[in-house]
């Protein structure tokens, strides 16, 4: 077996995926995604499919397929990567062929965006370790899925920034007019930062969906006539703000983040000074903005370093527990 064949086919495949422009879909009706969008991603997923079972044949017929393994020991954790990766691809398509024509757009959206994230997932692990075991250079390692998300992250912080910093109270005839006023500017200028397509297929859906909302209550249509319907508003909009945190449970940025805090512990432990944040620390601990709104405080005040330490041990040990602030 040809291996930089393969792992050009993989790269093809990995291209072919992350070209398809999801949030696109995000206004159109079920069957749209249905007979669009779904057919391509299980097209995708099932030449997936066959390429894994390419390597999988190789791995089990060592030494008669002609391939050269340079890590013979890690064939068979290849093999086993290659059998759970299946698996899930094969999760996928089954969920994509569950979708109808009564399916709702963002439902599709959803599924299809489910699929997609594995199916991209799934052909960077198995490619990286494929490279590895047949001692050659991976041609995925410039996918930057942590890019992604680290642009994702910022811009809802600034989002959740908004809402936390809109006005609290007025006079008792304004009602919530005041706060869904500013929440009307910061969903809208949510939603056409260029990060927004990279949020998942549900938040876009929520954010478009409140959006609409409040700006229905703002011209005084029904929302506003519900009994309490501004505070209840406001209060969905102060909820999904909080919901949009979740944004940090991604793999990508737990694994960067957990290593970003280790690395500016292991300085800040062994400096002399614990007055002064080093500029090269403090330049580095900037990619943690939006993890935790203290710590960001912190670095924008150019705090001592002694505080900053002491609140990257408490990040630290919350990201071990999973913790997750609250919006106030």
């Amino acid at each position: 077996m040809d291996a930089s064949n393969l792992q050009s086919r993989l790269a093809s495949l990995l291209t072919e995926a992350r070209a398809v422009e999801l949030d696109r879909f995000d206004e159109e009706p079920g069957s749209a995604v249905l007979h669009r969008v779904v057919p391509e991603f299980s097209k995708l997923l099932a030449l997936g499919r066959n390429l894994l079972g390419e390597i999988e044949e190789a791995c089990s017929s060592t030494g008669a397929s002609g391939t050269s393994w340079a890590l013979p020991d890690r064939v068979e954790e290849l093999e086993t990567l290659c059998f759970f990766v299946d698996g899930e691809w094969k999760r996928a398509l089954d969920g994509l062929e569950r979708l109808t024509e009564t399916t709702s757009g963002w439902s599709c959206l959803v599924q299809v965006e489910c699929a997609r994230d594995r199916l991209i997932r799934g052909i960077i692990a198995v490619e990286k370790e494929y490279a590895a075991v047949v001692g050659s250079s991976s041609v995925t390692g410039n996918v930057d899925l942590l890019g992604d998300a680290l642009a994702v992250r910022r811009s809802l912080t600034l989002f959740r920034r908004e809402i936390n910093s809109a006005p609290r109270s007025g006079p008792p005839s304004d009602g919530f007019d005041r706060q869904l006023r500013h929440a009307d500017g910061a969903l809208a200028r949510l939603i056409d930062r260029e990060e927004f397509a990279l949020l998942r297929a549900a938040d876009r859906h929520l954010a478009r969906e409140l959006h609409r909302r409040v700006e229905r209550w703002l011209r005084g249509g029904s929302e506003s006539q519900e009994l309490g319907g501004g505070e209840g508003l406001w209060q969905d909009v102060v909820n999904f703000a909080e919901l949009l945190w979740d944004v940090n449970r991604r793999d990508e940025l737990v694994g960067e983040d957990l290593a970003v805090i280790e690395e500016a512990r292991s300085v800040l432990e062994g400096s002399a000074s614990r007055k002064l944040l080093p500029p090269t620390v403090a330049d580095r601990l900037r990619i943690l903005f939006g993890r935790d709104d203290e710590l960001d405080d912190l670095l924008e005040a150019t705090a001592e370093s002694e505080r900053v330490l002491e609140r990257l041990q408490a990040v630290r040990d919350s990201l071990r527990r999973e913790d997750r602030p609250q919006l106030v």
